[in-house]
């Protein structure tokens, strides 16, 4: 088929099918806003890997294997959702909604279960994007989800419930109030603390007061964060993707561990292909191993695969192709596990997580062909052999 014929129906395809698939989708969205009722409980599981292996308390926590879940709290987002005004992008946001809402939810919406579910399910890492408005913060991919406290008080409710059990709480981004003229600053960081300290939980405990570690993250270790077990706890950071100024945020609790505390961030951002996905993780597998070859240089930092696929704006007409992110990751992330240009046997050394311990994916819940229970399994197996 010749190049112009394509583009023009291409062309075509984008104006009719977008608000068409818009509008068919808002009926699927309703329906996927529901929680998962497949997955096993996982409420305890660092607690029974401790019980199975006492001797990985002592390891840094950086060495540890635990299940992310990518735009956590976007499972939030509904019909009603409008876009973040804050994001760099949000005139394209609001063009794609006028075209169609449903189609953009369907690919902006990664997670199935809110944030309490997902840690039953064996969810460890939590991806935070926060964007301030007025005197509310609030979730957001690309568009706004849930306010902020209502989440916090679900992981202080999960923490309250389970004692002995941590969780990582990343600050991927996040987004000052444009129009309020708020910009990096101190104090802008210091706003969201205030802020995240003022939700508390039944127990009278904010999210931050579940996090004491102070130090370098190969400093922290099982054992005291919770107190031997005794206390829940939670690891705040900042990961500097917007280059922020570090002097601004260095000193609070988002930046006391130090700069540059993710390593290894790997997806095919703007691609469609879940090998494409593969190649870049296995790639990157191999930059670590050369470039930190001990395991006490490697313990510095978290390190992490994303095992996802983000179509950019020149594939929203392939995108249309896709029911939804949560229907893509329902299919591959079981592919993802049966690669063989991914090394996941936990009995070899070289198994993935020896370079990787943390797995982020889109519908992290999802148990179809049985990969939140895989995962989880395999994740307990590597953990359970563990030993300094």
């Amino acid at each position: 088929m010749k190049k112009g014929l394509k583009i023009a129906l291409k062309s075509f395809g984008c104006v009719v099918g977008i608000p068409v698939a818009g509008f068919l989708t808002l009926a699927q969205i309703n329906q996927c806003i529901v929680t998962d009722a497949n997955f096993e409980d996982h409420s305890n599981y660092w607690t029974n890997i401790m019980k199975a292996n006492p001797s990985a308390g002592e390891l840094p926590v950086t060495r540890l294997a635990m299940l992310a879940s990518h735009d956590t709290f976007s499972n939030d987002i509904t019909p009603k959702s409008k876009a973040n005004p804050n994001e760099d992008n949000v005139s394209s946001v609001k063009a794609l909604t006028f075209f169609g809402k449903g189609t953009f939810i369907r690919l902006a919406r990664a997670q199935n279960s809110n944030v309490y579910d997902q840690l039953r399910a064996g969810v460890r890492w939590l991806d935070f994007r926060i964007t301030h408005i007025g005197d509310e913060y609030y979730n957001s991919h690309g568009l706004l989800a849930e306010k902020l406290s209502t989440n916090l008080k679900l992981i202080i409710k999960f923490l309250e419930e389970n004692p002995g059990e941590f969780v990582v709480c990343d600050i991927a981004y996040f987004y000052p109030d444009k129009e309020n003229g708020e910009t990096d600053s101190p104090e802008m960081w210091e706003k969201l603390e205030t802020y995240i300290r003022s939700v508390k939980g039944e127990s009278g405990k904010s999210l931050l007061d579940f996090d004491n570690t102070k130090g370098s993250f190969k400093e922290l270790t099982y054992n005291n964060i919770t107190n031997n077990g005794t206390n829940s706890a939670s690891i705040f950071f900042y990961w500097d993707v917007q280059d922020y100024n570090e002097e601004n945020f260095k000193d609070t609790v988002f930046g006391r561990h130090g700069y540059g505390t993710k390593l290894a961030y790997s997806s095919a951002i703007g691609s469609l292909s879940s090998d494409a996905v593969i190649d870049n993780v296995a790639n990157n597998i191999e930059y670590i191993k050369k470039q930190y070859p001990s395991q006490e240089d490697r313990d510095a930092s978290f390190r992490f695969a994303q095992f996802e696929t983000t179509p950019n704006m020149k594939q929203i007409f392939d995108a249309l192709m896709i029911w939804s992110l949560l229907d893509k990751a329902k299919h591959h992330n079981s592919y993802f596990l049966e690669s063989d240009k991914i090394n996941w046997d936990t009995d070899y050394s070289e198994c993935i997580f020896k370079y990787m311990p943390v797995i982020m994916c889109d519908y992290a819940t999802s148990n179809e062909y049985g990969f939140n229970s895989t995962i989880i399994d395999k994740m307990t197996k590597w953990n359970s052999k563990l030993t300094k």
